[in-house]
This record gives C-alpha cells, sequence and structure tokens, in this order.
C-alpha cells in the first residue's frame, strides 16, 4: 500500500506520552499466526505505539471495511465520493463520535465498542461475510477504555458538599453520556449515567457510615476525569422531653431540635409520632429549635418520634419514646402452609400467620418485605408474600407490648408439564418457553412424538408467561401461575395462515433481469424450507410460507449473492433486490497448519519406515494468498477455518475451495469431510489444494473416491510441475498454455504426487515423476469447457511463477456451466401433512439439488444422459430413493415419493471379545432389534482396544443380509478404534446401503485381525437406526379403549387407498403376533377390532400396531402402548385424588365391583355441601370424576382444605384434598 507502515516504523515512533488507539482496516494485522503480529507491535513498542489497536485476523475486503466504517452504501457508488451522512447507514466512526443527534444507544465510546459497532454496519449491510467480520475483526488492547480525541474538555459536575445520614440518593449533575461511581471505604455504594436532561439520581446500595466521605468519580468521552470527596454526617442533635411516657394517657412531648453542634437551633422541622396504626400531624419546631407533640397511643414498648426538613424528600432523624405498658400472657407466632412448611413463607405462595396469646381480642398484623401491611383479628391472618426477605409478624392488644417475630420468605417449587396440540393431533418438536413478567426467558422444554412436555427441573413458584413459537402455527402466549408441586398446562395452537413472498432480481449495474434462486430459509432452524427460480424477467413468487420470519438468500451466476431477513404476515410480502456482478462466489475453507516444526514421516507395518525427515515450516498459508489472488481475478471470496465453515453454505455459493497448504494433518473435521463428500456426489464444483492431502486421505474411502478421485499416494518432493495434456482445455481457456511451475520450499509438505483414477485425467505430471499428477480434473459428462472437480496436489503458496494463472484457469473451467438435454420431475409428499415445501431433492451423481414447493411438486433439468440415484428427504422424515435412467433428451416424469415422521432406536453389546491374531475368520457378536420400521439412516459405535490399527477388518451385517465395511485395514499403527461411525470415525464402506431395509431382527458385528503380532479386545458396540413406519396418506392413527372384553382396538380410513388391515400385538418380551384371522375391511371406513388379550395379564405393558394392505404389500403403523387391563374390582374402593395438592383441577377415581348407585360429594372443613359430583346409577369398573375447583353454582371455591365423600349402597368412604392458589 502507500504509504507504507511497517513494524520496524511502529518502533521508531517518538511518541511517548500520545497514545493512540489504532485501526487498520486491512489484512491480517491482527492475526495469531505470528509470534508478533503488526498489531501486536503497536502494544509492545516501549513508551511509544498504542493503548489499542483493531484490526483483522484474517483476509479483510473493500466493501465490507468501507461498511465497516462509515456505514452501508451500494457497492456501485462506493467510487471516492464523500457521499453524506443522510446517504449511508451507521458505521463504527459515526458510533464514536455520534455528532448527528444519534440516540444514546448508538454510542460507541469504548475501544471495543467500536468493532462491535463496525460489525453492526456490515451486519447491516447483507454481506455474506457477516460472520466472518465478527470472528475476524478484534481489539488488542484494554476494551473498556475510552481513547480521548484530541485535548479532552472539562466537565462541569455538580453535587451538594455535604451528605446527610438519612438520605437516599445523590443528585449529580454533568455531561450527557456521564458515569458516575461512588465508593466509601474502597467498597462501591452506588453508580448511574448522566442522561440527556443532564442530570442523575445515583440510589446509595448500602447504609453510609457517618464521618468517613465518599469517594466521587465522574468520567465521560473526551472529558478529563472528575474526582471530589463528599463528607457523611448525621444532620441534627435530637432532644426528647420526657423521653418515657405511660400506654393511652395523653402527654406532651417537647422535642428540641438542634445543628450537629448541638449549639444552633434547627426552626421550620416537621416533628411528629408514629406507630402502629397512629401518627400525629406534624408540629413545626420553632426559632428555637423547639416543638411540643401531644401523643396518646395505644400500645408499648416504644413510639417513634421522627422529624423531616420540609423541603427535603428524607427524615432527619427517628427517635424512640419508651412506652409503658403491660406484658402479653405467652404470646407466640406461628406460620402454617399448605406445602408443609413450617414457620416461614413460601414466596408467592398463601401462608397463614396464628397467634397465641392468653388475652382476648388481639390483632394480628404482618409486614410484608414489599412494605405492605396486613392486619386481621386473632388468630389467623392470610399472608402471601411476592418478594423474599422477611415478614414482620406481631400481636397487637390495646394496653400492652406489642410481641413480634419475623419469618423468612423461602422459594417454593413446582414442575410443569403438558402437551401441545393442534386440531386435536399432538404436535412434536415444539419448544416451549417460560419468561418472567420481564420478558426474561426463565425455562424451556420441547415436546416429544405424543405432544408431551417436561420441564426438566422444578421452577419458582410464581406467575410466568409460557411463550410458544412454532413454524406453521400463530403465536402463542398465556399468563400461568406454575404452584407448589405438580402443575399441567396444556396447550393447543392454532394453525398459521399462509402468504406469498414476491419480487424481481437485476443487475445492480445495468438492470437487467436475472434469472436468480430464492432460497427461503426457516430463522428457527436454519432449514431450507423451499427455494424457487426467477423467472426470464426477473420476476419471482414462492408457494406458500406460513407467517413467520425467514432469512432470505438470493444468488445468481457471476453475482455478490444478498442475504435479508423477511417477516411474512400478510397475504403478499414483495422484495425486490440488485445484485452486484462479480466472477464467481466462492467459499475458501482454510485448512492449513500454522508455522512450525514438523515432524518426520513414518510408514510400514511398524510405523519405521522413514518415508521424510523433519523440517521447519515456513510461515503463511495458502488459503490467505488464494483468496487475494481470485479477488483480484474478480471473484468473490469467503474465507473461513475448517473449524467454524458452515456445511449449509455449500449449496448457496458457486465454488468450494479447500485450501491446505502443506499442513500435513488434513481433515481433522470429520464433519466437513462427509459433507465434502455428500457436495461432490450431488455435483458441486470442488478445488482441492494441498501438498499432504493426497497423502493423508489417499486410504479415506469415500473421500479418495468421489472428492479427490485418487486413491494412490507415491511422492514428497516430486520436483517441478510439467505438461502432460498440453491440449488439456483447462490449461488453455481464459490463460493459453500453462506450463512449468517451479517450487521454493523445504521440507515434505509441498509437492506430492498422485495416481488420478480411471475416472479422472491428468492434465499436469512432474519432472520426478512424470506418470504420476501434479493436478486431478473430474469432469462427469462429456463437454470439455467445463468439469467439477480439480485437485492441486502441491501448495499453492510454495509453488512459482505460474500459479497465478493456472488457478484462474481451474476456478473458471470449474465454473463454467454445463447443461444436459434431459429432466426429472415429480412430486414429494409428507405423509399426513398439508403443505408438502422443503423436501430436498437430490440426483446423484452430479445431477443437483432442489426442493420442493408448497404441494409437493420438484424438477430437475439441464441432466446429462444416465443412470441417477433420486433422493427425497427432510430433518425429521424418512429418506426415499429411486433410480432412474435418463436417454438424451428425455423428460422423464412421475417421479414420486411420500415420506414418513421418523425416530430413532438404539441398541448395545459390551461383549468383551478377544480379538485372536492373525485370525481372518475373526470374531462375531450379535444385537436384536425389536421395534419394526424402515431405516432412514444408521449410525454405529465401535470401542475396541488394539495396538495395530492396520490389521483391522470391521464390518456390519443387517438383517437384510447388507454388509458394510466400517474399518478395512487402515491407520496402520494406531491404536485403538473409539467413536461413532460417520459423525466421528469415517466408514470404509457406505452406510447409506443401509437405507429402506427392515430394521428389525439380527444385527452383526464382524472383527477379525489380519496380520501377527498384534491383539485386541472389542469392548462394546451400538447400533442407532433412524427410522420411519409408514402409514399411508388416508389412514388415521389407531385409538386404544379398555373395555369389560378386553381391549377395544378402533381407526378411521380411507376404502379407496387400502385394501384392509391386520392387527398385530406384542409384549414388551415377545415378538408381535397377528391377531386376525382374515383382513379386516370396512365400506364406512372405520375398523373396530377387539383384543380379548388371552395368555394377558391385568395390567401388562402391550404395544399394538396394524399393518395396511396396499395393492398387495403391507405396510406397518406406529406402535401404540396400552396398559391391558381385564376382569372387574373385586371390592368397593375410594382412591386418592390426583394431583393433590391440586390447582385448578383434580382427579378422583374410584371401584365399583357391581353396579350400584353412587353419590360423590365435596365437602368443606366446616362440613357444608360444595358440589355434588355423581349421583346415579353406575356400572361395575373403575370410573373416573374430575372435579374443576368450583361450587354448586359454578364460582370458584377458594384454597383450602376439602373432603370427598363416596356411598355406593351400605359402602361409604371419605378422602382429604387441598386447592391450592
Amino acid at each position: 500500500g502507500d504509504p507504507n507502515l511497517s513494524q520496524n516504523d511502529i518502533n521508531g515512533l517518538t511518541n511517548e506520552g500520545k497514545y493512540f488507539l489504532a485501526v487498520g482496516n486491512c489484512c491480517l494485522t491482527s492475526t495469531y499466526d505470528y509470534d508478533e503480529c503488526f498489531g501486536e507491535t503497536f502494544l509492545r513498542a516501549e513508551n511509544k505505539g498504542a493503548i489499542g489497536y483493531i484490526g483483522g485476523s484474517n483476509s479483510t475486503y473493500w466493501d465490507e471495511d468501507y461498511w465497516w466504517g462509515v456505514g452501508f452504501h451500494p457497492s456501485g457508488e462506493i467510487d471516492g465520493s464523500a457521499h453524506a451522512y443522510e446517504e449511508t447507514g451507521l458505521g463504527a466512526y459515526d458510533g464514536l463520535f455520534h455528532d448527528h443527534a444519534e440516540a444514546e444507544h448508538l454510542w460507541y465510546v469504548t475501544n471495543d465498542a467500536v468493532v462491535f459497532s463496525g460489525n453492526l454496519a456490515v451486519m447491516e449491510s447483507g454481506s455474506t461475510r457477516t460472520t466472518y467480520y465478527w470472528n475476524i475483526y478484534n481489539l488488542l488492547g484494554d476494551p473498556s477504555l475510552s481513547t480521548y480525541m484530541g485535548v479532552p474538555g472539562t466537565n462541569d459536575v455538580g453535587h451538594v458538599d455535604t451528605i446527610f445520614m438519612g438520605q437516599t440518593s445523590l443528585n449529580v449533575a454533568a455531561a450527557h453520556g456521564t458515569y458516575v461511581g461512588l465508593t466509601q471505604n474502597g467498597q462501591l455504594v452506588g453508580s448511574g449515567t448522566v442522561g440527556a436532561t443532564g442530570n442523575v439520581d445515583i440510589e446509595y446500595t448500602q447504609l453510609l457510615t457517618p464521618g468517613i466521605p465518599v469517594k466521587m468519580v465522574a468520567m465521560a468521552q473526551n472529558l478529563e476525569p472528575y474526582v471530589a470527596e463528599i463528607m457523611v454526617i448525621v444532620p441534627a442533635t435530637v432532644t426528647l422531653d420526657p423521653s418515657v411516657i405511660d400506654v393511652n394517657t395523653p402527654t406532651d412531648i417537647t422535642v428540641t431540635v438542634m445543628e450537629a453542634d448541638n449549639v444552633t437551633p434547627k426552626p421550620g422541622i416537621n416533628i411528629w409520632a408514629e406507630g402502629l396504626d397512629y401518627s400525629t400531624d406534624p408540629v413545626m419546631t420553632d426559632a428555637n429549635g423547639v416543638a411540643i407533640v401531644s401523643v396518646n397511643y395505644a400500645y408499648g414498648p416504644t413510639l417513634n418520634i421522627v422529624g423531616q426538613d420540609p423541603a427535603e424528600t428524607y427524615r432527619l432523624f427517628t427517635e424512640p419514646v419508651q412506652v409503658n405498658a403491660l406484658e402479653l400472657t405467652n404470646p407466640d407466632l406461628t406460620v402454617s402452609t399448605g406445602i408443609g412448611l413450617d414457620d416461614a413463607f413460601a414466596l408467592n405462595l398463601p401462608g397463614t400467620l396464628s397467634a397465641n396469646v392468653g388475652e382476648g381480642g388481639a390483632t394480628v398484623v404482618a409486614f410484608l418485605p414489599d412494605g405492605t401491611q396486613l392486619s386481621a383479628p386473632a388468630p389467623d391472618l392470610m399472608v402471601t408474600p411476592t418478594q423474599l426477605g422477611m415478614v414482620t409478624g406481631q400481636i397487637a392488644l390495646d394496653g400492652y407490648n406489642i410481641y413480634t417475630e419475623t419469618f423468612e420468605v423461602i422459594e417454593a417449587y413446582g414442575t410443569l408439564s403438558g402437551t401441545i396440540t393442534s386440531g386435536g393431533s399432538p404436535l412434536a418438536g415444539v419448544l416451549v418457553t417460560g419468561e418472567d413478567m420481564d420478558g426474561t426467558p426463565v425455562f424451556t422444554a420441547m415436546t416429544d412424538a405424543d405432544g408431551l412436555y417436561t420441564v426438566a427441573d422444578e421452577q419458582l413458584v410464581d406467575t410466568y408467561h409460557i411463550v410458544v413459537d412454532h413454524f406453521g402455527y400463530l403465536h402463542f402466549e398465556q399468563e400461568f401461575f406454575l404452584n407448589y408441586g405438580a402443575n399441567t398446562f396444556d396447550i393447543a395452537l392454532d394453525a398459521a395462515p399462509a402468504g406469498i413472498l414476491a419480487g424481481s432480481v437485476v443487475d445492480s449495474e445495468t438492470s437487467e433481469p436475472l434469472q436468480a434462486t430464492v432460497y427461503v430459509f426457516r430463522t428457527d432452524t436454519d432449514e431450507l424450507f423451499t427455494q424457487v427460480l426467477c423467472a426470464e424477467d426477473g420476476t419471482f413468487e414462492t408457494g406458500d410460507l406460513p407467517y413467520f420470519t425467514y432469512d432470505i438468500r438470493v444468488r445468481a451466476y457471476q453475482h455478490v449473492p444478498a442475504t435479508v431477513q423477511v417477516e411474512i404476515m400478510q397475504p403478499e410480502t414483495v422484495k425486490n433486490f440488485a445484485l452486484e456482478p462479480t466472477n464467481g462466489d466462492i467459499l475458501l475453507i482454510d485448512d492449513g497448519a500454522a508455522a512450525g516444526p514438523r515432524e518426520a514421516k513414518f510408514g510400514g507395518k511398524n510405523n519405521d519406515v522413514l518415508l521424510a525427515n523433519g523440517y521447519m515450516a515456513m510461515g503463511g498459508k495458502s488459503a490467505s494468498v488464494m483468496a487475494e489472488d481470485l479477488t483480484n481475478m474478480g471473484f468473490y471470496v469467503t474465507t473461513v477455518s475448517a473449524a467454524e465453515v458452515d456445511l449449509a453454505e455449500f449449496d448457496l455459493v458457486d465454488l468450494v475451495i479447500l485450501s491446505c497448504s502443506d499442513n500435513y494433518s488434513t481433515l481433522s473435521n470429520a464433519a466437513l469431510e462427509a459433507a465434502l463428500v455428500d457436495f461432490a456426489q450431488m455435483g458441486g464444483k470442488i478445488l482441492l489444494e494441498g501438498g499432504e492431502l493426497g497423502y493423508s486421505q489417499a486410504y479415506s474411502g469415500d473421500f479418495a473416491e468421489y472428492v479427490m478421485h485418487s486413491s494412490d499416494w507415491n511422492h514428497d518432493n516430486s520436483g517441478s510441475i510439467t505438461v502432460a495434456d498440453p491440449d488439456a482445455y483447462i490449461l488453455n481457456h481464459p490463460n493459453p498454455g500453462c506450463g512449468e511451475i517451479s517450487f521454493n520450499y523445504s521440507g515434505y509438505g509441498d509437492s506430492d504426487s498422485m495416481a488420478p483414477n480411471a475416472d479422472a485425467a491428468m492434465p499436469l505430471s512432474w519432472s520426478s515423476y512424470p506418470t504420476d499428477a501434479s493436478m486431478i480434473t473430474y469432469d462427469p459428462n462429456p463437454a470439455p469447457e467445463g468439469g467439477q472437480i480439480v485437485f492441486f496436489t502441491w501448495n499453492y503458496l510454495a509453488a512459482g511463477e505460474g500459479r497465478y494463472a493456472l488457478l484462474e484457469n481451474a476456478v473458471h473451467w470449474l465454473l463454467t456451466p454445463e447443461f444436459g438435454t434431459s429432466a426429472a420431475s415429480g412430486t414429494a409428499m409428507l405423509a399426513g401433512e398439508d403443505n408438502h415445501a422443503g423436501i430436498t431433492i437430490t440426483a446423484r451423481p452430479n445431477g443437483g439439488t432442489t426442493t420442493t414447493a408448497a404441494d409437493g411438486s420438484w424438477s430437475l433439468e439441464g441432466l446429462f444422459a444416465g443412470e441417477y440415484t433420486i433422493t427425497a428427504s427432510k430433518p425429521g422424515w424418512s429418506t426415499e430413493i429411486e433410480v432412474v435412467t435418463l436417454e438424451e433428451g428425455q423428460t422423464l416424469t412421475d417421479v414420486n415419493f411420500v415420506l414418513s415422521e421418523v425416530t430413532v432406536a438404539e441398541v448395545c453389546s459390551a461383549p468383551g471379545l478377544a480379538i485372536p491374531d492373525a485370525a481372518p475368520g475373526g470374531v462375531s457378536d450379535t444385537v436384536v432389534m425389536d421395534l419394526a420400521g424402515e431405516i432412514s439412516a444408521v449410525e454405529v459405535f465401535l470401542d475396541i482396544s488394539h495396538t495395530f490399527q492396520g490389521d483391522l477388518l470391521v464390518t456390519l451385517t443387517s438383517p437384510a443380509g447388507t454388509t458394510v465395511n466400517l474399518h478395512n485395514r487402515t491407520g496402520g499403527g494406531d491404536d485403538n478404534i473409539y467413536g461413532w461411525y460417520p459423525a466421528e470415525l469415517d466408514p470404509d464402506g457406505d452406510l447409506e446401503d443401509f437405507v429402506g431395509e427392515e430394521m428389525s431382527g439380527e444385527w452383526t458385528l464382524f472383527v477379525s485381525d489380519n496380520a501377527g503380532a498384534d491383539t485386541g479386545t472389542l469392548n462394546e458396540w451400538c447400533v442407532k437406526v433412524t427410522y420411519s413406519v409408514v402409514v399411508a396418506m388416508g389412514a388415521q392413527p389407531m385409538l386404544a379403549n379398555p373395555v369389560s372384553g378386553g381391549t377395544d382396538l378402533s381407526w378411521d380410513y380411507n376404502p379407496a387407498l387400502v385394501d384392509g388391515f391386520n392387527v398385530y400385538r406384542r409384549t414388551e418380551d415377545s415378538a408381535r403376533v397377528q391377531l386376525n384371522s382374515t383382513l379386516l375391511t370396512s365400506t364406512n371406513g372405520h375398523i373396530q377390532f377387539t383384543d380379548a388379550g388371552e395368555g394377558l395379564e391385568s395390567g401388562q405393558i402391550v404395544f399394538y400396531s396394524y399393518g395396511m394392505m396396499i395393492n398387495g404389500q403391507e405396510i406397518r403403523g406406529d406402535e401404540l402402548e396400552v396398559e391391558f387391563l381385564s376382569g372387574l374390582p373385586t371390592v368397593f374402593a375410594l382412591r386418592s385424588n390426583y394431583p393433590n395438592p391440586f390447582n385448578p383441577a383434580t382427579t378422583i377415581k374410584f371401584d365399583l365391583p357391581r353396579s350400584s348407585h353412587v353419590k360423590l360429594n365435596i365437602y368443606d372443613v366446616a362440613g357444608r355441601l360444595v358440589r355434588t359430583l355423581v349421583d346415579e346409577v353406575r356400572p361395575a369398573q373403575t370410573h373416573e370424576v374430575m372435579w374443576d375447583g368450583t361450587d354448586r353454582g359454578g364460582r370458584r371455591v377458594s384454597s383450602g382444605t376439602y373432603y370427598y365423600v363416596l356411598q355406593a349402597g351400605d359402602f361409604k368412604a371419605t378422602n382429604k384434598m387441598m386447592l391450592v392458589k
């Protein structure tokens, strides 16, 4: 750059005592890869430099840096012009200067706040680099400092000279934004910020000590600190005459008030007396500081005399007068609650304060923590405290000393659960949030498959806002009092209406319409909901979008993508986009290693064969240099580390680059490796770069086959790059004749030779190994002008002249569009749902991806002739697969799918089997999966102790007989295998081979050692299956109802879609059995079947399901868990109600061994009839009756104890229950 500033220049500065905050909108100045980066030099330079430095730890970009500083303005108008403040958004310097009447919350005046302000500006721009900027921009130095801009001025601070005891706050006048802190004896006693009025009242947080000054420090941006000490004094000397009086006796008390010197009178002070339910009118002191107060007080032992200056809000003094009165006989106060808590109150719950005293006519008084006073005639007073603290209880009787006790208010807790439904059907995966009355989230819970949610921990008894925001449903919010004990709160959600998003996409410079793709993501899950392709005129219109907030991502070929958040809350929302042109949108993943020592490379059976010596790797990474070169070529580049990459971004960019530089430990992020494999199989464009990537991944299975297209690493230190195929299109466009490239490096991490697989090409080779590739290309179709994958088997940073042109050619080759003449289309639907949007349709290999519209329709165009595996998938639903073959020019229709909801089952075994050495016959272990369903995904956990991974073969065989290799003699001399496939470990085979199979039955794990000198043990293994139980659209779930003859099973269905049903039952320890002998059918669409329960015991848990026959195929339905009940009660019985205590309702059960006339009544503690719940003849069985806490008139009854009495013939029984509010 010009002018240039180096670290040497910083060390040559002469600004001692004039330190500044430096801001560098430039690449890598705050990087962590150097012992002392540019920004650190500013801070480390002694007696010079800066007190803070703001810069980027990675590459920074022109547009984003511009927006970071001065706020958003369209990229096309960033031309060096000085745009007016009103024409841009707010940037870092606007937050720092705030000289355009910005609201106070937009002031960013500390050093770290400047970073925050700048990154917010980038966020407002809609840039795809928003997260990247939050990650790279950082402050070196103290974040709380507010650096002066110029010479600081003085802060005109005003306050009183003296603080009197009894005052509760201090008023401070100062400049807007001044932060004031008060301390006494080194302890903070108050703080506050001066607002726009220029004043702030600072409340004292603790009682001040007289005689010790309060230190005040006031600080504001660009103003000198103000420091002062304010003395705390007792404001007056008070004398009372008499100081002792008699109860219920009129008495004049002379009150003399003097200044603190006890010499100077204080006239004009209001004096009054106050006690329990007693206060006199104020009397003002005269010129001599004297006032006479006439009192006649009914209680002992004291009466307070209070003085206050009428011009002030605080009391000057409170002095007690002794009152002679009688003593109460054995007074005592107790507290009882309905939750078993004694002599303490529960927060937000009622408790009874009870007085025990020998005299009659007393009053019970309570003073609550919030200042509320309550009273009632003895003996009882109902108290509900709403704040923690102490409740002061008193017994008061005319002529007697007041008796006082204090009681702690403690927290009480309850549990919360319930079900969430819509239209009577349970909703799974719904997040329930409980917020306090200020809107702060306190607890959350998620519903299960049955719509049931349970808050994990007990919660404080209090009133909460229960909030539910679930996609596809209207916002729910309701106030709920969570009581002590078990609470139930059921929620019914209303389905949300839907609207569409419409608009247009044009080029920002030419205004020409773009055939862009508009992606719609849910903001709650970041899940792609739907996508739509713009018409030729640039217009678009989505299908129905349930009212919600969405992230909208718009992409067009060779244009910078745009991302905005849009709320759909009306039938049609219009949003137009103007995209800036670029040569391509590239995601560059940095998987390079920092500079430092590289260990020697060994191989062989015992890892004792030296392949290459260790060395010191050069500083720097390829990623930053490649990013700079690509940016100069006109591409839009987003750089992110391999550990932090958002894998969902792959589908939203034109090209993914994995840059490994000379890193010899590549792809430690297993999820990234798996995502690259998936992306490659879907046809995603990938460029690989790295000298050691081929060595470390050559035997990685799918990554080697589908991404690198090479499974054969041959050599390090391969010489210079040479041309193997001079006619290769990639070597001649746009730069002709790319030729030899030399290298400058030391070590083995920079120039590796690989052999391409049969499906790949080798345009470039090596001078030392002419038959091996230095660049591997893969093109899945016959068109030469473009391709899918390029692999540089060398370190871009170490390459010499010619690397720039080759990189440009490779990226242009990868980004050149290629279109076939074939297409496929169809529908994909979610069983039981009305909206089928957001199902991902993928055609492999290399056929691309799309999503369904709301009606389930989808299409993939521009396909080449060949065989494709088309997959339909959506999180939480089954994955369905169809294999199709397309001819040249063919449009295949009616490729249809139906997806079912999925769930997860896991079985494990810990056999502790010894693995015999050099025994290919190996050992096996088997687990049984009892549940039935169609497999959507399989995960496997392995814990194998072994001294040489390279000897081991591990396979898994499904009940259907499919075998997949998990481990196939890779890993060399590494010990042990531990972890989950494929999340943590990369399987040798493809676990997706199990998809679509039946899961129930025996799963077998086989382990063998295939070479000598090593032993091991199979410690433990698990199979986790994500599966679906398919129910055809048109059939409802099974319902069960206990009846006297067993269990009645019923469900509704559409006879036009289903031929009939079989019914199955299984117990927890047995296989399922078919209960019907002939196919069950019904002309009215209702099936009813009774299971007599032969061989079952009453109370036994059983599982029912049906098999639905469609065109000769049976499709299994979900299992229904039921408690089988048989026989009749043998005796009369009245059971305990549940819940108890309860609010607002409880259920009462009773048993009748024979038909009887039954009366069930509710009585209060006085024996008065509250409600009759049952008065009729009931049959022999167990009955349930619910009481909702209301009386015969439908009015809510008060909290307390109630009795329920059952009478059936000669049988009579009584139980107690408690209603708590």
